[in-house]
């Protein structure tokens, strides 16, 4: 579930949105394809820009990064892993293990990661990176996991989506599901690299869910008064007062 809050600087009136999404594993997949990935994955948008940037911290664990039969071949490990990849290169890296990521147009989590639809491609274009001109809107590209299997990024930035209600391309309410293989941003001449990136099975997902709470600057302070001798039937009286400091 991802879960927002709004908080608000009184002293310049910036907005900004947050979110925190927590993700699960895809259990209505063949018990060989699955993987016990774990973890959130943090958005922050300013919400006064006038282009949407939604920036994005990934911790995640639970990945198989090894050569078997549960991995994508592409996704064989040999080196230390550098997790400060921009997300953006379609080359091949033999020092990273990707694993695709996309936005997904549904909601629906009764059969997990299963049941949420097809990529979020409002403009109907064939499946791209994230950097490219002709890609599905929830095109995020590529994950990167250490030899633990664990994915720590946190210089990713997205355009043209946003956590703002009142934006067209508004993601609330819709999935980030993580594959089992990398994507190839539809640079391959099969039909399934121009919908998917032939990125594979879906091992994890998560439902953006906004949990708009409003924080003001104002800071206030709760006491609490018990009074035992007020009451009649022996029970304590408690007292609440709220006071706003200046």
């Amino acid at each position: 579930m991802m879960e927002t809050t709004k908080d608000i600087d009184n002293n310049n009136n910036n907005k900004t949105l947050m979110a925190t999404c927590q993700v699960r594993p895809n259990r209505h997949i063949a018990l060989l394809n699955q993987q016990d990935v774990n973890g959130k994955i943090e958005l922050k948008q300013i919400s006064t820009n006038p282009i949407p940037i939604i920036n994005m911290i990934i911790k995640l664990d639970g990945f198989k990064v090894g050569c078997d039969a549960n991995q994508n071949i592409s996704n064989c490990l040999t080196k230390t892993l550098n997790n400060t990849d921009n997300n953006q290169s379609d080359d091949d890296d033999d020092e990273h293990v990707a694993f695709g990521m996309h936005i997904h147009e549904g909601s629906d989590l009764s059969y997990d990661c299963q049941s949420v639809g097809n990529h979020y491609n409002p403009f109907n274009m064939s499946h791209g990176g994230p950097n490219d001109t002709i890609r599905h809107l929830g095109d995020l590209g590529n994950i990167y996991a250490d030899q633990q299997g664990s994915v720590y990024m946190d210089q990713l930035k997205f355009f043209d989506l946003s956590l703002d209600p009142n934006h067209q391309h508004y993601i609330v309410n819709r999935t980030i599901v993580i594959h089992n293989g990398r994507d190839d941003y539809g640079k391959n001449s099969n039909p399934a690299s121009k919908t998917t990136g032939n990125s594979g099975v879906r091992i994890a997902c998560c439902l953006i869910t906004l949990m708009e709470q409003q924080q003001q600057q104002t800071n206030t302070t709760v006491t609490t008064t018990i009074n035992p001798l007020l009451s009649n039937n022996n029970e304590s009286i408690i007292a609440t007062t709220i006071t706003e400091n200046p």
